[in-house]
This record gives structure tokens, sequence and C-alpha cells, in this order.
């Protein structure tokens, strides 16, 4: 359901896609119409925020990346950090009065929603693009205040992919210019091992989905770069003021 809701689906569509999945599988839908409702209903909802800090809310899953392997790797990271936190998926839930509540954004997930399936095409065939200029302003806003976003994978094309200057784009630094095959071999450097970040990290050859971050900063602190014949951008800190 969770991953239904990150697709910017209503709650007759959630219903009708959790029934049509569980037909394929040979097995009945075992949730009343009034459980999928009650949890609906929940997960659209921002949970209460711990009650100590540091704590983070972090707004996850898309077409293309499940929530449920996302939210289980950060919470094994935060947990590592001794940081609480709390997870969404429904980015109507992404404005000022969350973010006031919390220490840090996270965001692993695209700019696309795909509210409107059909039998013979299960994302529909239009997105739609959901970051609002009041978001954007929410996000500056957080950030500019003393908040910190850490934007994960594909959130640099949270803003619609139509080469347009944004908000968005000079709070994060960056923006998304494509990536490489769903699999690849290449090596993450470490360009400035002074920034704390990449203190405790030494040069690692990984497997996985690389993206081409576009800079739009000067004043950008690159500490990581990918390489494999082709230098891209692996990670950066930008302060807002």
């Amino acid at each position: 359901m969770a991953y239904q809701i990150s697709l910017g689906r209503s709650l007759d569509t959630t219903a009708a896609q959790l029934a049509g999945a569980a037909l394929q599988m040979g097995v009945p839908l075992k949730a009343s119409p009034e459980i999928i409702s009650r949890m609906y209903n929940s997960l659209t909802r921002a949970s209460q925020p711990p009650a100590v800090h540091p704590r983070a809310v972090a707004l996850i899953g898309d077409r293309y990346h499940h929530p449920g392997y996302i939210r289980l790797a950060l919470e094994k990271a935060f947990q590592k950090a001794g940081v609480e936190v709390r997870f969404v998926y429904d980015v109507r839930l992404l404005n000022s009065e969350l973010l006031g509540q919390y220490d840090t954004l996270v965001v692993l997930r695209d700019g696309m929603l795909w509210p409107s399936p059909t039998e013979n095409h299960p994302f529909g065939r239009e997105r739609v693009f959901w970051l609002t200029e009041q978001q954007e302003e929410a996000i500056a806003g957080f950030v500019a205040s003393g908040g910190g976003y850490l934007a994960i994978h594909n959130a640099t094309a949270l803003k619609a992919l139509d080469g347009r200057p944004a908000l968005y784009h000079e709070v994060l630094g960056a923006s998304y210019a494509g990536h490489e095959p769903e699999r690849e071999d290449y090596t993450v450097e470490v360009v400035r091992r002074s920034n704390p970040v990449a203190a405790a990290v030494s040069r690692r050859d990984i497997s996985d989905e690389r993206h081409w971050p576009q800079m739009h900063v000067p004043d950008a602190d690159i500490f990581f770069r990918g390489s494999n014949g082709r230098a891209t951008l692996g990670a950066w800190f930008h302060t807002v003021l």
C-alpha cells in the first residue's frame, strides 16, 4: 500500500490495485474495505515526531524504487548514527509544518507520480510532476534556518525535467542529468577527505545505478566521485545562506 501511495494514487485506485495483485497471485484479498481504508488513511498522515533530537523525516518511494527496501536500509543507517527517523510516502505531506518538527529532511524518490493506472498500462500513460512552489519554498526555508537536507540518488530529479531554473536546484546545488545502466560496476573515489562525511570512508568498488548530477552552484564541496572511464559527481555538501 505504501508503494501505491508513493505513486500518488487515491484510496479507490489503491484498493483496486491491491485486489488485482491478489487475483494475479491466485489468493483472495483478505483485508476488508474498512481495513484498507484505515491503513490508507494512516499512511497518508504524518505520524508524531520522535520525542528526542536529532530526528529526521524521510520521504521515500516512487515508481522505480519500492519504499519497502528503502525503509529497511535507512532504518539501519539512522540507528547506527543515533538519529530517530519517521517515514512518509505521500508527497502532499511535504510542507513547512512537517519540516518544522525535524532536524533533517531525507528524500529518496523522484518528482513523478503515476496516479491513473489502466488495464493495459499499469502506470498510466501520463506522469504528473508533483513538487509545488510552496514545497520548494518550504525546503529552502527549512535549510536556510539550519535544517539539514540529505538528497539521495534520484532526489536530484524532484523538479520537473524541463531545464528551467528552479529554487529547488539552487538549494540542492544540482539537478538530474541522466544515469548509467541499472547495474554498473564502478569505483567510488574520495575527493576531499577533510569533509567530516568522508573522513572514515575509503575508496571502494560497487555495482549500482550511477546518476550524473549537473552542478548549478560554484561553492559545492565535492567529496565523492564515481569513476568507470567517465567521472561523475557522487556526493557534495552545499551551504544555503
